[in-house]
């Protein structure tokens, strides 16, 4: 089995056939990953990109300033805009994003009674399962039933005095 620096420098040959070892040597580990991911043509334009001069035409600075200030100047009207109409012709917010809908309160219940009695985790996922159509994952089930448990509407079923039988 190869150890890590073995990997490391085996890496670091296939980037060497590549050309790439230059561009990977003065990055962060994040770059380098993407770095290594490039095609030699990509990197290459992106290394001219870099070597071309700053800036330092005036005139140049200003123009894109100005631009920078018009856009900012726009979507400060537009905003202003926005909240000058009336509430029924604004547009509408995003959607929430969907939801699955909570597990039922008898089920609940159950999850909680089968707790009580010692089962198994997988046990009661796969009493969810079935009786639901999902399940959470076992690790996570733990920190539902201590939810579920205190519960008002999953006591209330258990409490019951004929819940014993509804809820087989």
């Amino acid at each position: 089995m190869a150890t890590n620096a073995e990997r490391q420098r085996a890496y670091r040959e296939r980037l060497k056939t590549r050309g790439l070892i230059r561009a990977t040597l003065w990055c962060d580990p994040k770059t380098a990953s993407a770095l290594g991911r490039m095609r030699p043509e990509e990197l290459t334009a992106l290394v001219a990109g870099a070597n071309r001069p700053p800036v330092t035409d005036n005139a140049e600075l200003k123009a894109a300033r100005a631009e920078i200030e018009r856009l900012k100047r726009d979507i400060s009207v537009m905003s202003a805009m926005i909240q000058n109409l009336p509430p029924e012709r604004r547009p509408a917010p995003a959607p929430a994003p969907s939801r699955t809908p909570p597990y039922p309160d008898d089920a609940k219940a159950i999850a909680v009674r089968m707790k009580s009695e010692g089962h198994a985790y997988r046990d009661i996922c796969a009493m969810l399962a079935e009786r639901v159509g999902r399940a959470p994952n076992p690790s996570n089930i733990g920190r539902h039933l201590k939810k579920w448990s205190a519960d008002p509407a999953v006591l209330a079923i258990l409490n019951h005095p004929t819940s014993h039988n509804d809820i087989v």
